[in-house]
């Protein structure tokens, strides 16, 4: 289990095996030759990577025994009892082989933001996803009748474990969109976003990148603009144009109009 004290979502994923950084895949490099010498595997029972010497995490679900030696302390996520613990039981078991976020106030304070990156908001038309920012655009995209997919998968390869997640995509447009959270501050969450980015550009996809720092205060307008301005085959609006981009007065009311028309100009 690895925590992450930060506020926000973090992308990217780490080496199941050591906790190294592992880009999109689920072990280092290191360690993905390792699996290729036969000397890493997937337990079948559970799904967990580990090295063939070493059993699986999943045969000790007892090595979390109280001990009557431990101090009395409190599960740093629920509050109960934790003998010792960073966790009680039940959270040690829910979260064990997860990634949470937790935002700490006065040492005393701590709140779960994001547990693995599940999905907990519900959209209005049923979707499930992992942040408010994604539940307005997903709203929006249904107010306006657009049909949508959330996270489709998106290969790269013949392993589906290496596919790609855009956040959305619209299958009639032919339209991806990503949602970036974090700035350039985050060193991890960059270098996974590139590494989509990079792909998507190879692939020539239209991909439309919204932002948590300039788009995030109005949805439903810079949709409304993004829609009605990007480009077939493009990486549209990537970071500098996200919040300078400029268009001519009249030209983007004039692709606004054939948006909202029914025109989308591509």
């Amino acid at each position: 289990m690895r925590i992450s004290f930060f506020v926000g979502f973090e992308m990217g994923k780490t080496c199941a095996i050591c906790g190294k950084p592992s880009g999109m895949y689920p072990l280092c490099r290191e360690h993905l030759k390792m699996k290729a010498e036969g000397k890493v595997v997937k337990c079948e029972d559970c799904g967990m990577w580990h090295l063939i010497n070493e059993p699986c995490d999943c045969e000790d679900d007892d090595d979390y025994d109280e001990d009557e030696n431990f101090v009395s302390t409190q599960c740093i996520v629920c509050g109960e009892e934790s003998n010792g613990y960073w966790f009680c039981r039940d959270c040690y078991h829910k979260y064990r082989n997860k990634e949470i976020l937790l935002r700490v106030r006065n040492c005393t304070e701590v709140e779960v933001l994001d547990d693995t990156y599940e999905g907990k908001y519900v959209c209005a038309d049923g979707h499930i996803v992992k942040s408010k920012s994604e539940r307005e655009i997903d709203n929006y995209l249904f107010s306006k009748g657009i049909f949508h997919v959330y996270e489709k998968p998106f290969p790269i390869d013949e392993d589906s474990a290496h596919d790609l997640h855009p956040d959305f995509y619209l299958p009639k447009e032919d339209i991806y969109i990503e949602f970036w959270g974090y700035d350039d501050t985050n060193a991890k969450y960059t270098e996974s976003k590139n590494y989509k980015l990079d792909i998507y550009r190879k692939r020539k996809i239209t991909l439309i990148c919204m932002y948590e720092k300039t788009d995030a205060k109005d949805i439903n307008t810079a949709l409304d603009r993004k829609l009605a301005l990007c480009e077939k085959g493009q990486i549209n609006f990537e970071e500098k144009a996200a919040g300078d981009f400029k268009q001519p007065k009249n030209e983007y009311k004039r692709k606004k109009r054939n948006y909202d028309d029914g025109d989308v100009p591509f």
